[in-house]
């Protein structure tokens, strides 16, 4: 199955709602301080599933998705990023959720509020058996966030369409 067909199942008959973001400590009611409810919406969806029928969707990372490496990756948990959609979608035990910022800010803010929640993107673990010297891989996380852009761009445009398909203008 192809990956669009897949979020449209999964979310064709779902509400979208405007989501703030949460800002300082807990208050002693048990609540957050919202803010922004603007700039990305939310759709969620329940379907009993495994993370894979995304990791494997025919066309996952032609049409722009890349994993999202947590500490708590499982067949029942995963998270994945989008730059070109503007979009993050999470999986956790049959929830769905996927994420639509209306703009890079608020894209680069979201992957920001994901970087501080899932700490810092644990790949492996490797141990030398002869030295005993432990080795951490991590994931680059860098590559998710969009760049500011404070150059023109040099791809060959015509009728306002850009020949490259390159994520600048998709984003400008």
């Amino acid at each position: 199955m192809e990956i669009n067909e897949l979020l449209e199942g999964l979310f064709a008959d779902t509400e979208k709602k405007k989501i703030g973001r949460i800002v300082g400590e807990k208050k002693s009611d048990g609540t957050y301080e919202i803010v922004n409810k603007e700039g990305r919406v939310i759709q969620r969806a329940f379907r009993p599933s495994e993370r894979y029928v995304v990791d494997f969707a025919e066309n996952c990372t032609q049409e722009g998705w890349m994993q999202f490496d947590t500490s708590q990756d499982a067949a029942y948990y995963g998270v994945w990023v989008n730059p070109t959609k503007l979009q993050t979608l999470s999986y956790a035990e049959g929830d769905w959720a996927l994420v639509t910022c209306e703009s890079k800010e608020w894209y680069n803010a979201e992957l920001g509020d994901m970087c501080e929640f899932h700490d810092e993107g644990r790949i492996a673990t490797g141990i030398d058996t002869e030295t005993g010297q432990v080795t951490i891989y991590r994931q680059d996380r860098t590559k998710f966030f969009i760049e500011e852009c404070d150059f023109d761009c040099t791809c060959a445009h015509e009728d306002g369409v850009c020949a490259n398909d390159c994520m600048h203008c998709k984003t400008n």
